[in-house]
């Protein structure tokens, strides 16, 4: 993809009473996969070029937040000095709240980190710290919510790699499972990567597991389905957010319909016609990373420094978007998806 780098300081003819002129733009250009950073520009100049064609006057201030303490020091001395009125793009928490300290009280809106220390930092150091996107208990609250349900009470197993996403989400599952009454009947860590599986589903089969979730990289969720459909067992499978990926995953040929994954509902037809036209030529298509940071760049250019930014309502592409007394705002929800002919279809509830 293109890289779309807005210049530190570039003045965009925008501007009207009572909206924020002076914008920092915070993301990290360092410490993630490039084509991240890539989409998330992407999102972020597409709104600010159109707020130039309505007539506003913003000037934006780039700076690398990184993913790092460090990083994040330098990007808020740089903001600090730039003198803006609001900050926008951290995707990391720790980046997020070193700023927030930084600038403060200037307003920063960190997109999706999904981790509790953004609320803690929030209340500790009074910080006026704002997150656009889930909670950090979202995903496993959807799998319990949204996925066991469909178990019909069948014995379940959790499924983990060892990794840090597999292994907290397992638990956070498992602990939000049994207060709904849905314990699983076992939990347990698989060696990821491995070219068959079905050692580990003899053995479940033998405990009288009749399904499972996968809580892994795509390729492992493939592989696992793979070889269920082999061992004709007819269980459930269904994996978290990581499933969303599995149509990029080698080997989904064997992957049988009826596998499930919860992720953020996909952006409206009508929020990704908006975009279309505006990334023709850019080598992208419009998906929800996009779409989210178009609606967190339309919050910046429409946010007030008059008032307190939880006061306010923004219009955005996801639609209205308002902050709560947490300081977060969730304009996607989480949703049920069901694999059929080789690709994800939402289900229907």
């Amino acid at each position: 993809m293109k890289r779309v780098v807005l210049a530190a300081g570039l003045t965009l003819a925008c501007g009207a009473a009572g909206t924020a002129e002076r914008i920092g733009q915070a993301i990290p250009l360092s410490g993630i996969p490039n084509e991240v950073s890539s989409r998330l520009e992407l999102g972020l100049s597409i709104a600010a070029t159109e707020a130039r064609q309505r007539g506003a006057h913003i000037t934006v201030t780039l700076a690398d937040s990184g993913c790092s303490k460090e990083a994040a020091q330098l990007a808020g001395e740089t903001l600090k000095q730039a003198d803006v009125q609001i900050v926008i793009g951290p995707l990391c928490a720790l980046a997020a709240a070193t700023i927030a300290e930084i600038v403060k009280p200037v307003p920063v809106i960190a997109l999706d980190t999904r981790n509790p220390l953004l609320a803690r930092q929030r209340d500790i150091g009074d910080l006026a710290l704002f997150e656009l996107g889930a909670d950090a208990d979202a995903e496993a609250r959807a799998i319990v919510e949204k996925v066991l349900p469909r178990f019909k009470g069948a014995p379940f197993a959790l499924l983990d790699d060892g990794g840090i996403y597999g292994r907290g989400l397992s638990d956070a599952i498992r602990l939000t499972a049994e207060e709904a009454g849905l314990s699983p009947a076992e939990v347990a860590t698989f060696r990821p990567g491995q070219d068959s599986q079905k050692p580990l589903l003899r053995r479940l089969a033998r405990s009288g597991i009749k399904a499972i979730v996968v809580l892994a990289p795509a390729e492992d969720i493939s592989r696992l389905a793979s070889d269920l459909a082999e061992l004709d067992l007819g269980w459930q499978i269904a994996a978290g957010e990581a499933g969303r990926l599995l149509p990029l995953a080698d080997g989904t040929e064997n992957v049988p319909d009826g596998v499930m994954a919860v992720f953020p509902t996909n952006p409206s037809e009508a929020a990704t016609e908006a975009l279309t036209d505006r990334i023709v030529g850019q080598d992208a298509r419009v998906e929800d990373l996009i779409v989210a940071a178009h609606a967190l760049m339309s919050v910046a250019v429409a946010y007030d420094p008059s008032r307190l930014l939880e006061t306010q309502s923004f219009p955005t592409l996801l639609g209205n978007v308002t902050f709560g007394t947490d300081g977060r705002a969730t304009p996607l929800a989480f949703a049920l998806y069901t694999w059929r002919n080789g690709a994800f279809h939402e289900a229907i509830q």
